[in-house]
């Protein structure tokens, strides 16, 4: 194993990962359980002891310890990697327009560590290189009243196995943003357990989604409520690897240019679009498949209307799709 710092870089059996924290997102995350390797909480174990260590900049809330924005800390704050509820509790409030900056960040990072990020009102704000909530511990993230959270990087929600992340954004003017451009740059369910809800005029975007991410992962998304919004530049993909589902309610909307239920052999995909003003907008030429390689059921019911420029149901042999339509109003249009 060779490391250099900043870039920080990271070599193992001929495999280079980037795991920079100044210039560029986490690629390959992924594979660094899937070469075998394991450290205490995944990539971000790595991160951390070598931040434990002095290689880099770091902030731990951890023991206890709140840290308030702007009050016991000043606004902004820089700081390089923040771990929040690394070994133990610790819980960060962003409120009143106050301003964080930071690097590589975890809420709930380490093997029983318990970590709460609140962020809210107008113009407070969250800006991180990559994030992930329940790495290997148990994180919580909530977006509301107008602040804002942009992550230059990945987002992952349940990253490593055993991790727990719950991430809601709730409220007209609050938002998510994920500008990574790398399939499972934005998990719900990477290697653990992952849940996403949007409600009541919040906002979500990314480029490409996954939930449940892999054969571990377990990932469940709401967007529910007029004015709730998830928008994926690319594909959305629900049960990649693992078991997703992703249910739209209330006039929630939720567009994508692909879009997958039930991804690879042995993954299970469900979606269910319900309600006046529901909506799924696959609108790239690749349309929407119901079980490609797995397992997937759409159920449309109660007016929600589903858009794909094609539609596939049982893509391949071995896979299983099912549709259902149901109630005045209920579409999908291909």
């Amino acid at each position: 194993m060779t490391l250099q710092n900043d870039p920080l870089l990271w070599s193992q059996e001929g495999t280079l990962y980037w795991l920079s924290c100044f210039t560029k997102p986490l690629i390959r995350r992924r594979s660094l359980y899937k070469s075998g390797v394991t450290f205490p909480f995944a990539a971000f174990g790595l991160i951390a002891s070598l931040a434990a260590s002095g290689a880099v900049g770091q902030t731990f809330i951890d023991n206890g310890q709140q840290v308030i924005v702007p009050d016991t800390q000043a606004s902004p704050w820089n700081t390089g990697f923040l771990l929040v509820g690394n070994n133990g509790t610790g819980s960060l409030i962003i409120h009143q327009a106050g301003i964080v900056n930071s690097d590589f960040s975890g809420i709930g990072v380490a093997t029983g560590g318990n970590g709460t990020v609140t962020l809210t009102d107008p113009g407070s704000e969250w800006n991180v290189s990559d994030l992930s909530v329940g790495d290997s511990g148990t994180g919580n993230l909530t977006v509301s009243s107008g602040a804002i959270l942009t992550s230059q990087g990945n987002i992952t929600i349940g990253n490593a196995p055993g991790g727990i992340g719950a991430v809601t954004v709730v409220g007209p003017g609050s938002e998510l943003h994920s500008n990574n451009t790398i399939l499972g740059g934005f998990a719900v369910g990477h290697f653990g357990i992952g849940s996403l809800t949007i409600a009541d005029g919040g906002l979500v975007t990314s480029d490409l989604a996954s939930i449940g991410s892999q054969s571990s992962g377990e990932g469940a998304v709401t967007v529910t409520g007029a004015g709730s919004r998830w928008d994926n530049d690319r594909d959305l993909i629900v049960g990649e690897n693992g078991i997703g589902s992703l249910e739209i309610t209330d006039a929630g909307v939720v567009t994508s240019e692909l879009g997958r239920i039930g991804n690879a052999a042995g993954s299970v995909g469900s979606v269910t679009v319900r309600g006046p003003g529901s909506q799924w907008n696959n609108l790239g030429p690749g349309g929407l498949a119901v079980g490609f390689l797995g397992r997937g059921a759409l159920n449309i019911s109660g007016g929600g209307v589903v858009s794909s420029g094609l539609g596939r149901i049982g893509n391949s042999v071995g896979s299983e799709g099912v549709v259902t339509v149901s109630g005045v109003g209920s579409q999908w249009n291909n």
